[in-house]
């Protein structure tokens, strides 16, 4: 689809030990009935380290599509942290891609905000390439009316003492529909490798629809995999704990959404933008 569209493709380098104090902010504004398909790749080289935040917004009530594709490759000892945020009208469509490899003693973290559009569909693969490297994933995601959202992160392990760790929290509301795939990939070689993989859905009508498939694949024994989900509604103890405080249920489910979601906007390495996104959280809650 890239190919075809002709999309131009914009490449970030850091050089070698230089260290981006300030994170680089990309932002897409959509107007209604817009498209727009974008690609980039961030290439951190030896013992660097960069931020990067991209931020696709638009008004409630538009419409249109959006697609991203970013690709990341830190070298040995370099750091990258992406951080992606969604906030888009009620009937966009949006897919949005990332890769990543990752070299010796290198790390990668991918935090994401899906907060808005009709149709979602997003999705990470990162190649823990050689000895200690690193993949930490966070996402959080907010799902209502008849929207749809699918997930599928996979954390391919081949070199010794690398380590995943992909964690998932969010809500699903109204009639909702969510899938969630999280994959962590033991290869031959990976010995002495950790990966842990945990969602917490928190599903507040009963017309919701998730599906969560964590799964581990091992081709070497000495490893250390975990994985989990955690997915249920409000608890009548919590509800009943709540309303002898003077908080009624609609209220306590506002409190429930904004503590999931809150925890991953304040992550954000810009104090603006992170006002920015915690209001809009507050706004459609």
């Amino acid at each position: 689809l890239m190919i075809s569209a002709g999309a131009k493709c914009d490449v970030y380098t850091v050089e070698e030990n230089v260290k981006v104090s300030d994170p680089v902010i990309i932002e897409y504004k959509m107007k209604d009935g817009e498209g727009c398909i974008s690609s980039q790749v961030i290439h951190a080289k030896k013992d660097s380290e960069i931020s990067v935040i991209l931020v696709y917004e638009s008004e409630k009530e538009f419409g249109g599509f959006h697609g991203i594709s970013t690709r990341l490759l830190a070298e040995d000892g370099a750091k990258i942290n992406i951080y992606k945020i969604q906030m888009l009208g009620d009937k966009f469509i949006h897919f949005d891609d990332i890769g990543g490899a990752c070299f010796k003693g290198g790390s990668i973290g991918v935090t994401t905000l899906e907060l808005g559009a009709e149709k979602t569909w997003t999705g990470c693969l990162v190649n823990l390439v050689e000895k200690d490297a690193e993949l930490i994933s966070n996402m959080g995601y907010l799902v209502r009316y008849n929207n749809f959202l699918d997930v599928n992160y996979i954390a391919d392990q081949r070199g010794k003492n690398t380590n995943s760790v992909m964690h998932a929290k969010g809500v699903l509301m109204d009639s909702a529909t969510k899938v969630f795939r999280g994959t962590i990939d033991f290869k031959n070689g990976s010995s002495g490798s950790a990966g842990d993989e945990q969602e917490d859905t928190l599903m507040l009508s009963p017309d919701v629809i998730n599906r969560s498939m964590p799964v581990i694949l091992c081709q070497e024994e000495d490893v250390d995999g975990r994985h989990g989900a955690t997915i249920g509604q409000l608890g009548e103890d919590l509800l009943f704990y709540m309303q002898t405080r003077g908080i009624d249920e609609e209220n306590a489910k506002r409190m429930m959404i904004r503590a999931r979601l809150d925890s991953v906007a304040r992550t954000i390495p810009d104090k603006e933008l992170e006002q920015r996104v915690i209001f809009y959280i507050q706004n459609i809650i």
